[in-house]
């Protein structure tokens, strides 16, 4: 199964977060408690198409090359 978000996510914001898309296009919640992530965005948009997505920290790689 392949899903594809149109949501452009802001590391620095979401970074280690829980976040809510609204019809894969728009992030409409964001948290580090991902029950209470989807309840809001439930309540806010009780008819819309949510998904749930956990955003990696952003990172930093050092490669070292002898």
């Amino acid at each position: 199964m392949k899903v594809e978000f149109k949501a452009k996510i802001d590391y620095e914001k979401y970074g280690g977060k829980y976040i809510a898309i609204l019809d894969n296009e728009t992030i409409v919640g964001g948290g580090e408690d991902v029950k209470e992530v989807w309840e809001e965005a439930r309540k806010k948009y009780p008819d819309g198409k949510i998904s749930l997505m956990k955003v990696s920290r952003p990172q930093l790689m050092i490669l070292i090359c002898k």
